[in-house]
């Protein structure tokens, strides 16, 4: 073969070559995960969104998981399935807010075994450091925020304890760190934002914003303000008593969305800045980046019980979480088609850091970084979910609403649960008050079509029989358990009010 004509050949191979070999092992590790973000509304997924910019540049050199599912609906359970590997059954947090339990081996213990540093941004008032989601992190490395929708920013690039982080790793090229920072954005409600981050959004993205005048949106405003519980979880009686008709219905949608995107956008902003400073640090290349939420959130749908809330009805725009991993470097950018869930997301880190989370650990997650790294195929995985568990205080706050209809106590034997398999999504549920039953939906298609169950269909069959012993095993490991981790009356309130489940 002619020099030039190999040179071309070699040329050719090589970003194969570099997406099969394994990156360089990292020096930093950043786990970034938020909450209740609806992954639609991303630059990575949404179809012509453009108000994520920042989140559009990072997954331009990341992997974009596109199928990647929470454990649930809620944040306790839902960070304590990312932090431990382990489902529900192992974790034992069935409702929040919960202690997460002592013997569980958490993502910052398996790291601080390693070497690595490890800091916890404390501030996510379900996921607290008071509730031992900081295991495995010495306490002068936990930073504790004040929790609530008023104080929304966790992990800042201005953050000097971040900053003495990334001038250690410059200072001493042996250090490493690994960093978990669970917070909050985008949480419902989603008024109370910082309205200079209002006006920022309507002059950079004005056709994101709804065509009503000034006065109609602070009307909107103001009467979601003083319903929004009633609104998520109640609707129907709330738009008879103020006989609001579909045009009405509609404006109020649109304004409660553009508040959300609102907050999207400042989480965007929040994370793009981050990520400059590790950039402008020069570390950038040694950092393993994983950006991810804890659950979802559902938006004004017809066909959904619930609005613009999520914890009891795990419908698809709930359990589909955004996950995007930036390997150092920025190698093996691209898609991952396959299924994943929130408990691989501690043992696929761990593998791309260069280690295997022990048999012995309790991690019932896959380590899919060979996977990541183009080095095998995907694991054909299926995603389980559930809802969550009600507090009595959220039970005696819902008598007579439409949710209590579904939920009237705290039962366990009213969880609902979900199993992905592709773009098969079936869930087991309450298809009226009285009444339990199989549906199905195409996550692949446009609209998310609903699809009917086949009692004929082998398949539908398979994952109506996997529901009924997913469902069975969560109601064993409940009553298995001798006590749930709990908390005093008074913390329980302070922490649900504190993310606007009570007033």
């Amino acid at each position: 073969m002619r020099p030039v004509a190999l040179a071309a050949l070699l040329a050719a191979l090589l970003p194969l070559t570099l997406c099969r070999a394994s990156p360089p092992r990292p020096r930093l590790v950043l786990l970034y995960a938020t909450c209740t973000l609806n992954r639609e509304h991303l630059a990575p997924y949404g179809k012509d969104v453009r108000y994520t910019p920042n989140l559009a540049a990072f997954a331009r050199e990341s992997v974009v998981f596109q199928r990647h599912q929470t454990e649930t609906e809620q944040s306790g359970p839902a960070f304590a399935s990312i932090l431990s590997g382990a489902q529900v059954d192992r974790h034992r947090v069935f409702r929040h807010p919960a202690r997460l339990p002592d013997d569980l081996y958490l993502a910052a213990e398996a790291f601080a075994a390693q070497g690595f540093e490890t800091h916890f941004w404390s501030g996510h008032p379900m996921a607290a450091a008071e509730l031992n989601y900081a295991q495995g992190v010495r306490p002068e490395n936990v930073e504790r925020r004040v929790p609530g929708v008023a104080n929304l920013y966790e992990l800042t690039a201005n953050d000097a304890s971040f900053a003495r982080i990334l001038e250690r790793l410059k200072r001493e090229p042996a250090h490493r760190a690994y960093v978990q920072v669970l917070f909050t954005i985008t949480h419902s409600p989603y008024t109370p934002v910082d309205p200079r981050a209002v006006a920022d959004f309507r002059r950079e993205y004005p056709q994101e914003w709804p065509a009503l005048p000034d006065d109609e949106v602070r009307r909107l405003v103001r009467f979601y303000e003083a319903n929004y519980l009633r609104l998520q979880w109640d609707f129907p009686s709330v738009v008879r008593e103020n006989r609001m008709d579909a045009a009405e219905v509609a404006k109020l949608a649109q304004v409660a969305e553009a508040y959300y995107k609102v907050s999207v956008r400042l989480l965007d902003h929040c994370f793009g800045r981050l990520v400059d400073t590790i950039r402008e640090a020069g570390l950038l290349d040694e950092s393993l980046i994983a950006f991810t939420a804890d659950h979802g959130e559902e938006m004004y749908r017809d066909e959904t019980l619930f609005k613009w809330t999520h914890g009891l009805e795990i419908v698809p725009d709930a359990v589909q979480v955004p996950l995007l991993v930036r390997l150092p470097r920025g190698r093996s950018a691209g898609r991952y088609e396959g299924v994943s869930r929130s408990i691989d997301v501690y043992p696929t880190l761990s593998g791309l850091s260069g280690f295997r989370v022990g048999a012995n650990a309790g991690v019932d997650g896959v380590d899919l970084s060979k996977a990541v790294l183009g080095q095998e195929p995907p694991p054909s995985l299926r995603a389980f979910s559930h809802t969550t568990l009600l507090g009595p205080e959220l039970v005696d706050q819902f008598k007579g609403w439409l949710v209590a209809r579904y939920y009237p106590s705290t039962a366990p034997d009213l969880m609902w649960v979900s199993v992905r398999d592709k773009d098969l999504y079936a869930r087991y549920r309450k298809l009226d008050p009285d009444r339990w039953g199989v549906d199905l939906a195409d996550l692949g298609a446009p609209g998310r079509p609903a699809v009917a169950f086949d009692p004929e269909n082998r398949r539908h069959r398979e994952l109506a029989r996997e529901l009924e012993g997913y469902r069975a095993s969560l109601l064993a490991a409940y009553a298995r358990s001798a006590s749930e981790p709990s908390l005093q009356d008074g913390e329980v309130l302070e922490r649900l009010r504190a993310l606007g489940y009570v007033k």
